[in-house]
């Protein structure tokens, strides 16, 4: 069954789904990409790993605290200045995060050059002061200083704005959910972006490779569209559920149209 919306489906944001739709959509999105670039080009999946503490309470259950019974509260100065306390030490649990990506390589010399990268956000990604953000932006700014272009596209509503064009750049051209950017490494000078509501396929982008060859298009809504049925995403899917993050009430109540729909709502 294919998705009851025109574009992104938002209930894909949910936790729940957003832990794996990245894998699935990048690994659609690298094999179209494939089929369109020119002999001499690659497309490769990429990842980067990194540690991040773990989001739980640390409990001291193993912790011995040595306090021994019947003793002063307070010693002597001279017992104090004598007397070593050893502290008190709880490990620090973390987990281990990957991160996929693409990479586009020129093979025509030899030398496999990554002339461009496509991230696809996650959450992690967006959130504010996170290890998954600082890693990030960090790598971003890195790729910003070479000659590789950088495709980011953001698919999801919440969070902080993470793409290298500044929010209220985009801002300015109206309303959107979701932002692809393009820091076009031939075009400095350009913010380049693509703008998209929840009531629109997603758009078709440029990606540029490099002096000598044009750049190729991909269809993003085709991606998606592949994406959707190669991996059967509508089988687990509760459309009863709120959304997550919440829209606003004109387009909740677009959303719930589109579901009691059997076509599209304009």
């Amino acid at each position: 069954m294919r998705s009851p919306f025109p574009g992104m489906n938002p209930f894909l944001e949910a936790p729940y789904h957003w832990q794996s739709f990245p894998t699935m959509y990048l690994a659609s999105l690298q094999r179209l990409l494939s089929a369109t670039l020119p002999p001499g080009f690659i497309s490769r999946p990429e990842q980067r790993v990194y540690i991040v503490p773990e989001e739980r309470e640390v409990r001291p259950d193993s912790i011995v605290f040595a306090v021994a019974p019947n003793r002063p509260r307070f010693s002597s100065p001279v017992a104090v200045a004598t007397r070593e306390t050893p502290p008190e030490r709880v490990l620090r649990p973390t987990r281990e995060v990957t991160e996929r990506f693409i990479e586009i390589r020129d093979v025509r010399s030899g030398s496999k050059e990554v002339i461009a990268i496509i991230e696809l956000l996650s959450s992690a990604n967006k959130e504010l002061g996170s290890a998954g953000r600082n890693e990030y932006l960090r790598k971003q700014q890195f790729i910003l200083t070479r000659p590789t272009h950088l495709i980011e596209i953001d698919l999801l509503r919440g969070g902080e704005p993470t793409v290298y064009v500044p929010e209220f750049v985009i801002n300015n051209q109206g309303d959107y959910d979701y932002v692809i950017t393009l820091a076009n490494a031939q075009e400095p000078q350009n913010y380049i972006f693509w703008r998209n509501t929840l009531r629109e396929p997603l758009p078709i982008i440029t990606i540029p490779l490099t002096d000598d060859m044009p750049a190729v298009s991909l269809d993003l809504q085709v991606v998606f569209e592949e994406c959707w049925e190669t991996n059967h995403l509508d089988a687990d899917m509760d459309y009863t559920a709120s959304l997550s993050p919440a829209a606003s009430e004109e387009s909740e109540r677009w959303v719930r149209e589109c579901l009691r729909s059997d076509t599209i709502g304009a």
